[in-house]
């Protein structure tokens, strides 16, 4: 799970004290979290991230790899409404 941390934040070409900062932690305990030094954070700081990342909670904890449900539910029903005509 901690890899998708980098991954998103390195993405948006933000740093660990950028992300830290706009999700309300500690640069020390943001770049802990993406080492896997930390325990989890809360749900609030983790939705927080979520919403700024634009994926799901699922997708940062590795439970999926689409991120964002809603997004993807969308496109495939374009594509079935299109297939359709």
């Amino acid at each position: 799970m901690y890899r998708r941390y980098k991954e998103l934040r390195e993405e948006k070409g933000k740093s660990q004290k950028e992300i830290a900062h706009i999700i309300g932690v500690t640069a020390s305990s943001y770049k802990a979290l993406e080492e896997g030094h930390t325990p989890r954070f809360d749900s609030e700081t983790l939705c927080r991230l979520a919403d700024y990342y634009d994926v799901s909670l699922d997708y940062i904890c590795e439970r999926t790899d689409v991120r964002n449900l809603h997004n993807y539910i969308e496109e495939k029903a374009h594509i079935i409404i299109a297939t359709m005509h």
